[in-house]
């Protein structure tokens, strides 16, 4: 998917049967089945290293705003996050404080309805606030190009490590 294609898809579900990618502190093999529940846990240990209060406060805001307005939308909580293009992917990684980042080539699983949002969002303020958090669940964009992430409530599955940061 190109960003273009990304861009039309503001707010509302998303379902995509193309390959996405995702970033991981960990080595995984192909096959690897991902879920949401076990980056909850992972928060507490290899996702812990480098992430502080604000990033906790960030994803209760989100929390927040979306069980008052969004409840269409999937929670970020028990989430599997992934990226439609690799340049995207790249972009998030970058940012993340650990070492190695592995990327990887990885298909959504599940007839869910995911979310597709602007990550710029969750970037900007030094505190979290609900306008932020409103404008990402409405699905508008922050940047232009906008850097979009997928939020998706099911399964994914690790085809293949596309690249190491």
């Amino acid at each position: 998917m190109n960003g273009d294609d990304a861009a039309r898809r503001l707010g509302g579900s998303y379902r995509s049967a193309e390959p996405h990618y995702h970033v991981s502190p960990m080595l995984l093999a192909g096959g690897t089945r991902l879920n949401g529940r076990a980056r909850a846990v992972n928060i507490r240990g290899a996702w812990a290293e480098g992430y502080g209060p604000r990033d906790v406060e960030v994803e209760r805001v989100m929390e927040f705003v979306r069980r008052q307005h969004f409840l269409e939308h999937p929670s970020r909580v028990g989430a599997v996050f992934a990226w439609p293009t690799l340049p995207l992917a790249r972009h998030y990684a970058v940012r993340l404080p650990f070492h190695p980042r592995y990327l990887y080539v990885v298909n959504l699983i599940g007839t869910c309805d995911g979310f597709i949002g602007d990550f710029q969002f969750l970037a900007h303020p030094e505190r979290p606030d609900v306008e932020h958090a409103q404008s990402y669940w409405q699905g508008e964009h922050d940047t232009f190009p906008a850097q979009w992430e997928v939020v998706w409530p099911g399964d994914a599955e690790v085809v293949e490590l596309a690249e190491t940061l």
